[in-house]
């Protein structure tokens, strides 16, 4: 894969969204670039490569890392924010052949990331685990792959609404500890998505010292809607 231009040390200093997905990710994609913020969600910029990974940022930060360099060495210089890092899909021309993939870096590259970026900021977005299994079971194939993926933390095959509550609250609990260190003090925002949006709207300004846009801006494979978060499950 060649090497892109190494990002601008000029820019503003990055933040890493490093909750789960299926959390209001879409949301603070709009937030972040409402503010100024090279925010990329999920996908990685066009022209992609020819595997079904080079689609997305997850597989770029991994490839980076096992290479030895800083995790968004292989994206474009104006990237400075990552709404979504993880990726996942599914590879396989029949049922038979079908296999599910994923990359989670906020789970297996936390340290990459803070000993790269030693000024960005981290945001973890929560919300209840029975409100998050419902909007897991509502996007498409993304409960299967969650289950047969072999991902950190979750071996594959396991995948029922215990096993995949555990993971997610054990998750963001570990992201609160690893953040309670008094070197990284201030660098973590947690936001908790039943909270009222002018809240999380005060939260998420005061936090990158800028007035963001903020509502919920739902990327649902069989709909996309604008309405505020406390009236849909994202």
């Amino acid at each position: 894969m060649p090497l892109m231009q190494a990002n601008n040390s000029t820019l503003p200093s990055p933040v890493f969204v490093v909750g789960l997905p299926k959390c209001g990710t879409t949301t603070l994609q709009t937030a972040l670039e409402s503010v100024g913020y090279g925010a990329i969600h999920c996908y990685a910029p066009k022209p992609w490569g020819p595997t079904p990974g080079d689609r997305f940022v997850g597989h770029f930060m991994a490839e980076a890392v096992a290479a030895g360099l800083e995790p968004l060495a292989l994206l474009p210089q104006w990237v400075n924010a990552v709404t979504q890092m993880d990726c996942w899909w599914i590879e396989g021309d029949s049922p038979e052949t079908e296999r599910c993939y994923a990359h989670f870096p906020q789970i297996t590259m936390l340290d990459s990331l803070v000993t790269s970026y030693p000024a960005a900021k981290f945001i973890l977005c929560y919300r209840s685990t029975e409100s998050w299994l419902r909007s897991v079971d509502a996007y498409g194939p993304m409960r299967r792959i969650l289950k047969d993926a072999d991902l950190p933390g979750l071996s594959s095959g396991i995948g029922s609404d215990e096993d995949l509550g555990n993971w997610f609250q054990e998750h963001n609990e570990r992201v609160r500890q690893y953040f309670k260190i008094s070197e990284l003090a201030g660098t973590l925002l947690e936001l908790e998505l039943e909270k009222d949006d002018q809240v999380l709207h005060t939260q998420l300004s005061d936090f990158l010292g800028a007035d963001v846009v903020w509502g919920c801006y739902n990327a649902n494979v069989f709909t996309k809607t604008v309405q505020p978060l406390s009236l849909i499950h994202i």
